[in-house]
Order: C-alpha cells, then structure tokens, then sequence
C-alpha cells in the first residue's frame, strides 16, 4: 500500500517535468520498484522455508503421539457391600496397553477391605498387590485372559504376620474393545488352606475405556 501511494504522488509531481526527465525518472522508479520487490520476495522465502521444513516433521510427531495414546485403556473393578456383621471394599483400578488389535498387556492394583463382628468380636483386614495380565481376542467380542496376583494378606496362622500369597487366574470372557467387560476366572493356584477366598472362582464386572 505505501508503494501505491508513493507511485501516485511521484506521477503526479511529473506533470511539471520535461519528457526527457520524466522517461530517466520512470526508469528509475521501476528499477527501484523491482530492486524492493526482490528483496521482499528473497526475505519472505528465508522465513517460510524453515517453516515448512518443520511442519511436516510436527504433523507426524502429533500424529503419533494420538495414535499411541488411543492405544491405551483404563477402567478397572468396584465393589462394596454391607451389612449389620460387617462390610467388604474392593477396588482394582487397571491399565491396558494394545499391542496388536486383539491383544493386549497391562497392569493393576489390588484393594481389597474386610470388616466382620462375630459374637462382639469384631475382625477386620486388609489385602492388597499389584496384578499383571494378558488378553487375547478370540472371536467377536470374547477374549481369553491371564492374569498374575499376588496378594498381601494377614497371615491365617499367626495373628502379627502378614504373607504373600501368589494366585494365577485364567479364563475369558465377553470384552470389547471399550466398554463394560464380564470376566469368569479360575485360580489354578487356589489353596482352601492358605486363601482368604471361599472358591477358586473369580467372577467381575467392569468397564474399560
């Protein structure tokens, strides 16, 4: 725009001029006008340059970066009910990571609460561990799942020790890919002598997402 404005007043001024000098002026000003014009265009060039050297570069990054994060699920289990004996808590907040489409690994932690009175005497625990687990996509919506736990848990045989117990759940259920999930496992490593659990059998209801 200051060039316009400039090229009017110039033209204007030459009115008063003789041929001769209005034909060297005008030669002047355009030599001027495409002098201006190159080093605007060389300027320009210098700073877009390295921006579309970057550009392409960040898409790619942004875009792998969304892509691994929708790899992720996260959900896990609930459950508490009460009553006038006692009470039991359980939480088991998981992570999941897809390898593939159909398989997945991760990890979790386990919480589990317990509070009972019997005969005005009242007992209550404690039991935690962490948890590491497979899945595997079989047909539809049903998947196979591995699953390590070992708890902590106040030792059944002495009444100030805590002990290890390992447990292996293996079984399957209905799991989409996000979502409410039911699972029905089995402890192949269950002992009615050494588990706080009543069955080797482990039923949740879950959600992923």
């Amino acid at each position: 725009m200051r060039f316009f404005q400039f090229q009017i007043i110039y033209f204007r001024s030459m009115k008063f001029m003789d041929k001769q000098n209005m034909l060297f002026n005008y030669k002047r000003l355009m030599v001027c006008l495409l002098l201006l014009n190159m080093a605007f265009y060389a300027n320009a060039q210098r700073k877009l340059i390295p921006l579309d050297d970057q550009s392409p570069k960040e898409t790619i990054d942004s875009g792998k970066s969304i892509e691994d994060f929708d790899k992720w699920r996260f959900g896990g289990n609930f459950t508490a009910g009460f009553s006038n004996g006692g009470g039991m808590l359980l939480l088991q907040p998981m992570a999941g990571y897809l390898l593939k489409p159909k398989t997945m690994i991760g990890g979790g932690f386990t919480y589990i609460y317990f509070a009972q009175s019997y005969r005005g005497v009242k007992y209550e625990s404690s039991i935690y561990g962490p948890q590491l687990f497979a899945r595997q996509g079989l047909i539809s919506s049903i998947q196979a799942h591995v699953e390590y736990m070992p708890i902590n848990m106040q030792s059944l045989t002495k009444k100030d020790q805590r002990d290890w117990l390992n447990q292996l759940f293996v079984g399957g259920g209905m799991m989409p890919d996000k979502g409410m999930y039911v699972l029905l496992l089995y402890n192949v490593l269950y002992d009615v002598n050494t588990s706080p659990f009543g069955s080797p059998w482990d039923i949740r209801i879950g959600l992923m997402f």
